[in-house]
């Protein structure tokens, strides 16, 4: 036990009554109350919590103000301090980008794909929820096959010849080796191309 604990051992006892909840509590489940750690809080973490919870709930809106207004007036240190804490976690940003990633391929997709003008403005909603259902089945087709599998534009969105759109019926699943292979090369077997 560290010299602070051992001091307020001998201060309180190895329990003592917290002021909101009124039970007799082991002395670790209470806060410090001062700088000088020599005192603890009144109240328990326990009852310390439901009360922060419930202040924070009923202030939420100016409190999120409030940290929005000091994260404007202090551009420079938030960013410094979000460049430390990404070069700290580098493996917990790359794990979540990687969940996010795998969880919304069908967003990301559409976003990527978008930058090209491959996604046609009259794509309803309806045709969105047919895509992502297509990456939700390769996802889980890699899952069961225990093999990478690819959504694939059967017509090349960037093709030499020609281009194809980013909609349900121009997608297939083929494993990553079969796409990774073809590339952007759109094999015109029964299709007759109009020669100009």
């Amino acid at each position: 036990m560290s010299e602070v604990n051992s001091n307020l051992l001998k201060k309180y006892g190895e329990y003592k009554v917290c002021t909101k909840c009124k039970e007799n509590i082991h002395i670790s489940k209470f806060g410090i109350a001062n700088s000088k750690r020599s005192q603890l809080r009144g109240d328990c973490k326990d009852c310390r919590k439901k009360v922060s919870t419930t202040w924070y709930n009923n202030n939420k809106e100016s409190r999120l103000k409030s940290i929005q207004k000091w994260k404007n007036d202090n551009i420079e240190k938030v960013t410094e301090y979000n460049k430390i804490w990404v070069n700290n976690n580098r493996d917990k940003v790359r794990s979540t980008q990687k969940k996010y990633y795998y969880s919304n391929m069908d967003k990301m997709s559409i976003k990527r794909i978008s930058r090209r003008a491959a996604v046609p403005s009259w794509l309803s909603d309806e045709m969105k929820k047919d895509i992502k259902i297509i990456y939700d089945a390769c996802r889980m087709i890699s899952n069961i096959e225990c093999e990478k599998y690819h959504v694939d534009h059967i017509i090349p969105i960037k093709g030499e010849n020609v281009s194809g759109l980013h909609v349900p019926w121009n997608l297939q699943i083929i494993t990553a080796k079969e796409n990774l292979s073809k590339s952007n090369k759109f094999k015109q077997e029964g299709i007759k191309l109009a020669k100009q």
